[in-house]
This record gives structure tokens, sequence and C-alpha cells, in this order.
């Protein structure tokens, strides 16, 4: 959200021998540090399961959920249901979507409370999920792996039967 630039540099070994100038610095895109080719969006997919409809991200705080609920945003939902266990992160996303022209709802609450989960596609009539709440920080996980099978699996679990029970058009994990 700031106006700065990553630039890479060359190393100052090569700098001090003359074998590159400063002015090869270059600034460092996505693309650079992907590791594959970008795949560009199918906007019709996107549409399809966004424009008009009522959709719920989990995990919407995170990188990767706060990312798509920008993404999804530009696609005119009907409503947003942004889902996240931290409040901070929670707060955050809602408040930077706020003054978009669509319906948010911020809603607190973790994938593996499946009462949650029920009340939600009963309260909101969820047409599309794109599910992103999973414990991802692999060496994190590792040191914390109960924690990560209950979020990650059991959350998932229960997510999925939930979709699956209400007859919910999109499921994107």
């Amino acid at each position: 959200s700031f106006p700065v630039n990553v630039m890479e540099l060359p190393s100052i070994e090569n700098i001090i021998d003359g074998r590159v100038i400063v002015d090869k610095i270059k600034e460092i895109k996505v693309e650079d540090i992907l590791g594959r080719e970008p795949i560009k969006p199918i906007k019709f997919l996107l549409e399809k399961n966004i424009h008009n409809k009522n959709v719920l991200v989990t995990g919407a705080g995170g990188s990767i959920g706060s990312e798509l609920c920008r993404q999804i945003s530009k696609f005119y939902p009907k409503k947003i249901i942004l889902f996240d266990h931290s409040e901070f992160n929670l707060y955050s996303i809602n408040n930077e979507l706020s003054n978009k022209k669509i319906i948010i709802i911020p809603v607190l609450g973790t994938v593996v409370d499946t009462n949650n989960i029920n009340k939600i596609f009963e309260d909101h009539q969820i047409d599309t999920v794109y599910h992103a709440a999973a414990y991802k920080h692999v060496p994190l996980v590792e040191e914390n792996q109960i924690a990560g099978l209950h979020n990650n699996i059991f959350g998932t679990y229960n997510l999925a039967n939930v979709v699956f029970n209400k007859k919910v058009e999109n499921f994107v994990l």
C-alpha cells in the first residue's frame, strides 16, 4: 500500500571491480521470484463465480486470503463474508475494503468450529467459497503439528462437509 519499489543491486564486489555499473539496478517484479510464468486469471470464470454472488473467504485476513478479497471485490459480488480467526487481520481487511460499494460482513471464527460455519451458510446463502484458512508456514507447522493438523485437515474437512451438505455452487481451495 506504500509507493515503495524493491530493487535488485549487483554485488558490491562486481561494482568495485568495475564489472557492473550501478545503472544496472533493476526493479524486482513478482514474476522474478515466482519461479514460473504467471497465470492470468480467466475473467469469465471469476465473473461467473463472483458477480452478484454471496462469497465466503476463509482466512480472509491472511496474506493469500486478503489478496483474494481485494481481487474478488473488483467483480462486484452481492456480498463478501470475511472469515478469519485473527481479530486484527480481520479488522484490517474489513477496514481496507470498507470503501467498496459492496456489502462486506466480517466474521470472527475458525474453520474447526462447525456450528459457526453452518451459521454463516444459513445466514448468508453462500454461493462461492474461497478457502484460504490454513497454516502455511511450514517450519512453524512442523513445530506445532497438532495445531497444524487440527486447523488444516479437520478445518478443511469441516468446511468441505458443510459446502457439500449445503450444495454450494463453487468451492475453491
